[in-house]
């Protein structure tokens, strides 16, 4: 390993350590009735947070809603957060477990249509929505561990090891469940492409 590739990694684990003592303070201080560290703990994590249940969910509504309601049930548990582990973890947990609740309430999952993303004229960025949507499509054919394992890792960019923590799943059921996840996920884009043909 080059020494610019240490720089990096140390670099990195600084700053998730740094993060994990922000957030710990501000859990701390939003324990104590500090509405604006509650605040700022929503700023810093609303838009992963939405990011996740939209993956896991498919429908911009019903991720707001999923958004919303994980951190009223955050806030609501506070108290039983351990300041030992990462917010984030903690946070994408419940987010995790509202998105998937909220999937398996409907009858079947719906694939988004592409309608609420934002319209624009270069072919490159319609291109790019074509692409968003047959992957969301794609998405919305695997189950919901599957579609969830897929979104941590690759949307929300979480290691195996903050995936691992997320989903309490031992880390090797992790990278399995991911290639079973990305196997699928390569057959449903392939029979996507062929069916455009």
């Amino acid at each position: 390993m080059h020494a610019h590739q240490l720089f990096v990694r140390r670099c990195l684990l600084v700053d998730r350590e740094l993060e994990k003592h922000r957030d710990a303070l501000l859990v701390e201080q939003g324990k104590n009735g500090d509405k604006s560290a509650l605040a700022e703990l929503v700023g810093l994590y609303h838009q992963p947070v939405y990011n996740l249940a939209y993956r896991i969910v498919g429908d911009v509504e019903m991720a707001s809603d999923v958004t919303q309601s994980t951190f009223l049930r955050a806030f609501e548990k506070l108290a039983q957060f351990n300041p030992e582990y990462k917010f984030f973890s903690w946070i994408y947990r419940i987010a995790t477990n509202e998105a998937i609740d909220q999937a398996k309430s409907r009858d079947r999952f719906t694939a988004t249509d592409g309608t609420e993303l934002a319209a624009s004229d270069t072919e490159a960025a319609i291109f790019d929505q074509q692409q968003a949507v047959r992957v969301q499509r794609a998405l919305g054919k695997l189950s919901e561990d599957y579609r969830t394992v897929i979104s941590l890792r690759h949307f929300s960019e979480m290691s195996y090891e903050d995936i691992s923590e997320v989903l309490v799943l031992p880390v090797k059921t992790v990278r399995s469940r991911l290639y079973s996840a990305r196997q699928l996920l390569k057959t449903h884009l392939d029979s996507q492409e062929h069916s455009f043909r």
